[in-house]
């Protein structure tokens, strides 16, 4: 089986955490946490079609088998954790879906549950056009505002994104779009967190609620003046969050329940 490519930091003999980047991003975006988790075994994917994975064509089927390898090689029998952000937080829930009890926790981050039928249609027609604008760096910049992506991230988010071919731009629009919430969440037994900005679109919050609704081992937060991009509009936040569900404490003050 092809591998991901992916990076290691901290100390392997720790719990592990698997970070899973957004779309059109890389495993960069991980930069502000690796420094605070360092006292974990931290594992750095980056998804098929994007950043050192281009060589492989992203799908859900496939990128959950590399997944449970990549955890299979690396656990050394301590607790599994996994952090995805929007199209990561969507491989979370499938991954979770089809092993309902291989990891031990999980942080959903701005996760897309109801498919999007129009957008799966015109998929080839955004790719098209992305594909173009890419090469105009005032799209970029205005792409990168609506991330949070910051001057210290910026040349590599450009970088990846005038990288991405148009067919695998396809591929990875499609596969954001056509994915839905599976019925078989509902049997997940890992604990799972889920943080959504409070500002995303109305389908991303509606998202928020059905997992909230489904799910029986779940707990979620908004975060308050915020959009799609937690871990790099509020890091210092997003970081004492999570820290605080990996070991059971308690939440930092003024964020409010899902």
């Amino acid at each position: 089986m092809a591998q991901i490519s992916y990076s290691r930091y901290g100390d392997e003999d720790k719990a592990l955490i698997i970070w899973i980047h957004g779309g059109g991003l890389e495993g960069s975006m991980w930069d502000k946490q690796i420094e605070y988790f360092k006292e974990y075994n931290n594992i750095i994917v980056d998804l098929p079609d994007h950043g050192s994975s281009k060589n492989m064509k992203f799908t859900m089927p496939s990128v959950t088998e590399l997944l449970y390898a990549i955890i299979e090689k690396h656990k050394n029998g301590k607790p599994v954790y996994m952090v995805g952000f929007s199209l990561g937080a969507q491989v979370i829930v499938e991954y979770l879906s089809l092993n309902p009890n291989h990891i031990d926790k999980a942080v959903i981050i701005s996760g897309h549950m109801i498919q999007m039928k129009t957008r799966r249609k015109v998929s080839k027609h955004i790719a098209f056009i992305g594909n173009k604008l890419v090469k105009f760096d005032c799209f970029l910049k205005k792409q990168a505002k609506s991330l949070y992506i910051d001057e210290d991230y910026y040349d590599t988010f450009c970088e990846n994104a005038k990288s991405i071919s148009k067919k695998a731009l396809n591929r990875i629009i499609n596969e954001n779009a056509r994915f839905e919430m599976p019925e078989s969440f509902e049997d997940v037994k890992t604990k799972c967190l889920l943080l959504y900005g409070e500002n995303e679109c109305k389908t991303m919050i509606e998202s928020a609620e059905l997992l909230k609704k489904t799910a029986k081992n779940i707990e979620g937060f908004y975060i308050s003046n915020v959009g799609h991009g937690i871990s790099l509009a509020k890091p210092d936040l997003f970081n004492r969050i999570v820290k605080s569900f990996f070991n059971e404490e308690k939440y930092p003050e003024n964020i409010k329940l899902i």
